[in-house]
């Protein structure tokens, strides 16, 4: 009988239960899904299957409405709402990605752009079973810790969302927000004995290293805003039409780029070269057929994006992303931001052919390049040096146009140093570094072990690595070019095993080869940097439960690395236990 009712319960279900579509209004299904399946007596195998479905599988669970009534609420009724209406919703928090979560009268979720406490009227524009999203119409009742933002492009650029709530505000909704990630995706049910208070950022604006903008064709109404401001002493471009400006991807319209004069978030100095680049664009009377914007529809055009990476220094790096290499082109370009009363150590032209080794990615937090693609870019040096130096945490680090650096200098020394006491090295330690970049984390925590093995996927990071262990004189690190899904066939082989892992993949998380090895690895220590919480619970999840689970989730710390952003940095502390892990006496840690 029991039998029976396992079977029923696991075939009667919806695979929207757990891709994106939400059946529980507040997106906490995974502990209602397990007391509908612990009914048919059959918990450990629905256990077994909760850590599966986090790698996007396709389990059976319960249907929406089984859910709803074990909830207490009514089932949800997204059919009582249309695309096109127009509702009325009041705000009760923030969700990832800088969403407002919003209750409709039917008890269906709404997302749109508000905040919490704000009462508002949106129009709908998409309806899944479960929930809708929607565009904010009119504000019926201000939100709560609202904020004038200082920035004249933040209602419609993406580059940052939380610039109209006050900072406090900020901090609680995103301690709110990894709480609820860490209960919900990675089943951790005793979520106050592990989350710490998150870390403030002490500068909210001014405060990136690296920001990457996008060359496009201009809108009209900006076309006609330059040609009236330009008067007579500058010369209009001959075809306004192909006229090229410089910006940021909106929010809700990743595909749209926003000119941008100056952007809040990076110095004044980066502005100015900014600024520089773009008055360059409106000015040129060169070929503008030729000096055109890539177009990601027809894969024409030469100018994809403009980077400018600064130091401690007031330094700076301009990297010009194009198609093509043509120098004589961009050289009213590189000259423009030459003249500029700003230090400029190097300028680089990195060449990205369109033809299918790079593909823009129009998903909802901007437009990055992204593909098949480093041995085919290419990138020259059209004036001084190929890298730039950046001081952190007492060392010197050479970073190369490709290479990933923190875009924070100054909380990244208070995250290096959570997690050089997270780790607990011994001199006797061997610690491995997985996705170690230039080497940055590994190299601020040789001098108190005995050795480093770093590894990452990207050479050119690589590279950077090796260089800087040498520029500080370190001797005990080394750092390995190759496929991360394949480290356990060199750890143990070529190399020693590890006593601590640090590892700080990637938005996507790690692979579950990966996983597997540090499951087997029989580190006493795990770090894992994260800049997105759903992702990271995910991967505690596999490395913290069921019966291979080796290690305890100690704590989980946020620090806030991204003021005014939706992004938010955490560092997970898991300790290798033995069988113990997996008794009653230990189980607290995992809801499952």
């Amino acid at each position: 009988m029991a039998c029976w009712l396992f079977f029923m319960v696991l075939t009667r279900t919806h695979h929207a239960v757990f891709s994106g579509s939400t059946c529980c209004p507040d997106n906490t299904r995974t502990p209602i899904i397990l007391k509908a399946c612990a009914e048919a007596n059959k918990l450990p195998q629905v256990q077994q299957l909760a850590g599966r479905r986090l790698f996007r599988r396709r389990w059976p669970f319960p249907s929406a409405e089984r859910v709803a009534r074990l909830r207490g609420v009514p089932a949800l009724a997204s059919s009582q709402v249309q695309v096109g209406d127009v509702v009325q919703l009041r705000c009760t928090k923030l969700a990832l990605g800088a969403r407002g979560v919003c209750r409709h009268v039917s008890g269906l979720v709404v997302f749109t752009d508000a905040l919490p406490g704000e009462e508002l009227t949106a129009r709908v524009n998409k309806v899944k079973k479960g929930y809708a999203e929607a565009t904010k119409v009119t504000t019926l009742q201000n939100p709560l810790n609202l904020a004038d933002p200082p920035c004249p492009h933040f209602s419609v650029c993406g580059g940052c969302n939380y610039q109209n709530l006050q900072y406090h505000a900020q901090l609680l909704a995103k301690q709110q927000q990894v709480l609820e990630t860490l209960q919900r995706i990675g089943g951790i049910s005793n979520c106050d004995d592990v989350l710490l208070p998150i870390i403030a950022c002490q500068q909210q604006y001014f405060y990136r290293n690296n920001m990457q903008f996008t060359f496009s064709e201009a809108p009209s109404q900006h076309k006609e805003s330059i040609e009236n401001s330009s008067g007579s002493s500058m010369h209009t471009r001959p075809d306004p039409a192909k006229m090229v400006v410089i910006g940021l991807h909106k929010f809700y319209h990743p595909s749209e780029v926003v000119p941008i004069e100056a952007c809040s978030l990076q110095h004044d100095s980066a502005n100015t070269l900014l600024q520089a680049a773009a008055q360059a664009l409106a000015l040129s009377p060169t070929q503008p057929q030729q000096l055109s914007a890539f177009n990601a529809a027809t894969q024409r055009g030469l100018l994809r994006q403009l980077i400018l990476r600064r130091n401690s220094k007031n330094q700076y790096m301009v990297i010009f992303f194009t198609t093509s290499f043509q120098p004589a082109l961009l050289e009213p370009l590189v000259t423009a931001v030459q003249r500029c009363n700003v230090e400029v150590l190097s300028i680089i032209n990195t060449v990205v052919p369109p033809e299918g080794s790079m593909k823009y990615q129009h998903s909802k937090k901007a437009s990055k390049l992204k593909g098949s693609g480093s041995k085919r870019q290419q990138s020259h040096v059209l004036f001084g040096s190929s890298t730039i130096t950046e001081r952190l945490c007492q060392l010197d680090f050479q970073i190369s146009p490709e290479s990933f650096f923190q875009v924070n200098s100054a909380q990244a020394e208070v995250l290096y140093d959570l997690v050089h006491k997270a780790a607990g090295l011994r001199p006797t330690d061997t610690v491995m570094d997985l996705f170690c970049g230039t080497g940055s984390i590994g190299l601020t925590l040789a001098k108190d072990c005995h050795h480093v093995y770093g590894f990452e996927s990207t050479a050119s990071s690589v590279a950077d690595a090796r260089r800087n262990a040498n520029v500080n004189g370190i001797s005990n690190a080394t750092f390995v070019h190759g496929d991360l899904t394949k480290v356990a066939a060199m750890m143990g082989q070529q190399y020693p095993s590890p006593d601590v892992i640090v590892t700080d993949p990637a938005r996507s998380g790690m692979s579950l080869e990966l996983i597997k090895y540090m499951l087997q690895s029989g580190a006493r220590t795990i770090v894992y940097v994260s800049c997105n919480p759903a992702t990271q619970a995910r991967d505690i999840s596999q490395l913290c439960a069921g019966a291979s689970a080796r290690y305890r989730l100690k704590h989980v710390q946020p620090c806030d690395m991204f003021p005014n952003t939706a992004h938010i940095e955490c560092v997970a502390v898991l300790e290798h236990c033995d069988a113990s892990c997996n008794t009653d006496a230990h189980a607290t840690t995992l809801a499952k």
